[in-house]
C-alpha cells in the first residue's frame, strides 16, 4: 500500500470532532492495538471520539483499551412510561431560566387519571458521531447492538473501514492485505492528519506492527513499514524485548493465536472475547522494554476443550504436533 493513497482518508479524520472507533467481536491483537492507539491520540488532539467493541476486551497489557464500552453511546436522556391512550392528551415542555430547571408536563384527557410518576423509567443512550472507524468488520450487522437500532447513524456518518476484502456496505475502504498492519494504517492515518503521538501510543503501534509482521520477518513488512518503524522508535516507542513468537493452537473446531515466549523472559500476548472461546496471554505490569521481565504464562479455553500452556508436559506435546514449518513461514503465506 503506497501511504499517498491514504491521504482522503486522512482528511475526514483531520476534519472530525467526534469520531467514533469500533471493533468486532473477534478483534485480533494488532486490531486491539491500532484502537486503543487512535482513541488516545484523537482524544490528545481534542476531539471527542468513543471507543466501542462488540464484546468486552479484557486486555490489560494495551494502554487505553480499558476506555473500551461495549454501548454504542449515552448522548441522549431517555424518558419512557407505560401508559394508556387516554392518559397522554397533551405533552409540553417549560424552561426556568431563574431555576435553571426543566419542566416536561404530560396532560391526560379531561376526566382521564394522570400517568403515575413510578412507573416513569430513566436511562442514557443513543450516540453521535461525524466519522465512524471500523476495523475488521465486513459486514454492519456483525456489530449487532452496535448497530442495530443505529442503521441512521451509519448512513448519516462518514465510514472508514480497515478490512481484508470488499465490505458490504458503503464505505472509505482500507484494504488490510495490502498492508503489513493495522497498526501501521493507523500510524500513516494520524501522521498524514498531523495529529501527535506520544510514547504510548507509539509504543502501542510499534507492538502491533512487530507482532502482526512476526518480528518484521513476514514479506509484508516493507520500506513503508520500515520507515514507520523507524519514526515510532523516535518518538519513544519501547520495543517488545525479544519479540514475538505465534503459537497457533486448535482446540475443538477453533483456532487461536497465542502470544508466547519461552524461558525467562515475559509474554505478551492477545486477550480475544468471541464466542465461547476466550484467550489469554501475557498479562504483564510492564509491557514492553526493561530488564525485569517475568514468565507470566498463557491460558486458552473453549468448549472444545482446554489446554493449559504453562505445563511444560503438555507444551512440548503440543509442539511436537505442530509443523515446525508452519511456525517458521511467514504469516500470509499458506501451504
Amino acid at each position: 500500500m503506497n501511504p499517498t493513497d491514504l491521504q482522503s482518508h486522512s482528511i475526514l479524520i483531520a476534519q472530525s470532532k467526534l469520531p467514533m472507533i469500533v471493533l468486532p467481536a473477534n478483534a485480533s491483537f494488532d486490531q486491539q492495538l491500532a484502537a486503543a492507539s487512535l482513541n488516545l491520540a484523537l482524544t490528545q488532539a481534542q476531539k471527542k471520539p468513543s471507543l466501542c467493541a462488540v464484546k468486552k476486551i479484557a486486555n490489560p497489557t494495551i494502554p487505553g483499551l480499558d476506555l473500551l464500552n461495549t454501548k454504542l453511546g449515552s448522548g441522549h436522556l431517555l424518558v419512557s412510561f407505560e401508559y394508556e391512550p387516554q392518559a397522554v392528551d397533551k405533552v409540553s415542555y417549560h424552561l426556568d431560566e431563574e431555576q435553571k430547571k426543566f419542566y416536561l408536563t404530560i396532560k391526560p384527557q379531561k376526566g382521564e387519571k394522570p400517568l403515575n410518576k413510578d412507573l416513569v423509567e430513566f436511562e442514557y443512550v443513543g450516540a453521535d458521531a461525524d466519522l465512524i472507524i471500523l476495523f475488521g468488520v465486513a459486514q454492519l450487522e456483525n456489530l449487532e447492538q452496535l448497530y442495530l437500532g443505529y442503521e441512521d447513524l451509519y448512513q448519516s456518518a462518514n465510514i472508514i473501514s480497515v478490512v481484508e476484502g470488499a465490505p458490504s456496505y458503503q464505505c472509505n475502504h482500507i484494504d488490510s492485505s495490502t498492508v503489513s498492519s493495522a497498526c501501521e494504517v493507523v500510524y500513516q492515518l494520524l501522521t498524514q492528519a498531523n495529529v501527535e503521538l506520544d510514547s504510548d501510543v507509539a509504543t502501542n503501534l510499534l507492538a502491533g506492527i512487530q507482532y502482526q509482521t512476526n518480528n518484521f520477518t513476514n514479506y509484508m513488512a516493507d520500506a513503508n513499514t520500515f520507515e514507520a518503524v523507524a519514526s515510532l522508535l523516535r518518538l519513544g516507542a519501547r520495543r517488545k524485548a525479544g519479540g514475538f513468537e505465534k503459537v497457533a493452537e486448535k482446540i475443538g473446531e477453533k483456532e487461536v493465536v497465542v502470544g508466547e515466549k519461552e524461558g525467562n523472559q515475559k509474554q505478551l500476548g492477545a486477550t480475544m472475547l468471541g464466542g465461547d472461546n476466550v484467550n489469554q496471554a501475557g498479562v504483564s505490569t510492564q509491557l514492553f522494554g526493561g530488564e525485569d521481565q517475568v514468565d507470566v504464562g498463557a491460558r486458552t479455553t473453549s468448549t472444545g476443550g482446554q489446554v493449559d500452556l504453562n505445563d511444560n508436559k503438555q507444551q512440548s506435546t503440543t509442539k511436537q504436533k505442530t509443523d515446525q514449518t508452519d511456525l517458521l513461514r511467514p504469516s500470509g503465506l499458506r501451504r
